[in-house]
């Protein structure tokens, strides 16, 4: 499974002041800086992903 498949399945609710993004705690090292947390941004209301990346 990708990491963004994974943090999907993770992903709990949205940010309260973006209905659009969700910030994941992968519990694991997801980027090349060391980066334990995934940012997925989707289009409101939907589960089409705009963006996904890894960050502190």
């Amino acid at each position: 499974m990708g990491v963004i498949d994974e943090g999907w399945l993770k992903r709990g609710t949205p940010d309260p002041s973006d209905p659009a993004k969700y910030v994941i705690d992968m519990g694991k090292e997801v980027g090349t800086q060391g980066e334990k947390k995934l940012k997925i941004v989707v289009v409101p209301g939907t589960n089409k992903i705009i963006t996904a990346h890894p960050m502190f």
